[in-house]
């Protein structure tokens, strides 16, 4: 009896200790992606992607595509295999999507709103029918808890003065490379 309750409590505890290793694990991972998406380098990138201009799909083959333009296909690319990660991490459970929402939620709206059309396309074209499909599903999941807590959704105000301090940014940084003064 005594030897069933001891084996009985190793094994809960053995449980319980698994159970916190695999959420510490976890909370290093989204911080490791966190803290990815948070360098300079990364949000200068997330701009200069909101920024691109393009009138359909063949244009932006033209313009962007992978041939055309690896290195913003690079740039793309990495961007969107990060947030899809996340997406993963909220579809398995792992992370919530209050906490998607608290980190990545103004990016993920708006590269989706932007690029949406795109990759579908894209999905078309190269045959990939889940092509950034996590991406998809993390931006669905937040759009759904912003219809929920509409008072979270404020995307269009934050996003119109972010991405104006962006273009002024890079504007001065063309200005200064044109006068031969690099990077301030």
């Amino acid at each position: 009896m005594v030897a069933a309750f001891y084996y009985i409590s190793v094994l809960k505890n053995t449980q319980i200790t698994q159970q916190s290793t695999l959420e510490t694990r976890q909370t290093q991972l989204f911080m490791q992606i966190f803290q990815e998406l948070n360098s300079e380098e990364t949000m200068t990138t997330l701009a200069e992607l909101y920024n691109m201009k393009w009138e359909n799909y063949e244009d932006f083959e033209k313009k962007y595509g992978s041939i055309t333009n690896p290195e913003n296909f690079g740039k793309r690319s990495h961007a969107f295999y990060s947030l899809s990660i996340i997406g993963c991490l909220v579809k398995d459970g792992v992370i919530s999507i209050e906490r998607a929402d608290a980190s990545v939620g103004i990016i993920v709206t708006m590269l989706w709103s932007k690029y949406a059309e795109v990759i579908k396309e894209i999905r078309v074209h190269s045959g990939l029918p889940r092509y950034f499909d996590d991406f998809e599903y993390l931006y669905n999941r937040l759009d759904e808890y912003y219809r929920e807590n509409p008072e979270l959704d404020q995307i269009d105000e934050k996003f119109e003065y972010y991405s104006k301090i962006m273009r002024l940014r890079r504007e001065q940084l063309e200005g200064r490379r044109k006068e031969g003064l690099g990077n301030p």
